[in-house]
């Protein structure tokens, strides 16, 4: 019955071990997508490629971003457009 316990015990300890892995792997690959993403938005900023900028945000008019420096909020994918022309 010990025995039993033990590798009942043993199996569990092994499954959770190898969610933990696996998510973990997951949190790494996932950071390194948004990584690559923040590093190609501030490239194409840097670029001023205002079509590649625009292709991170939503196309539609249901954009609505905050800024830093006044005007502090933008309305639509327009509106953004317009600031990162200008």
């Amino acid at each position: 019955m010990k025995t039993l316990r033990f590798w009942m015990a043993a199996m569990m300890l092994g499954t959770t071990l190898l969610g933990l892995a696996a998510a973990a792997d997951a949190t790494t690959d996932d950071q390194a997508a948004i990584k690559k993403l923040l590093n190609d938005l501030a490239a194409a900023f840097g670029a001023k490629d205002i079509d590649r900028i625009m292709s991170f945000y939503v196309p539609d008019e249901s954009l609505f971003v905050f800024d830093s420096i006044p005007p502090r909020q933008y309305v639509g994918a327009k509106a953004w457009r317009k600031d990162c022309e200008g």
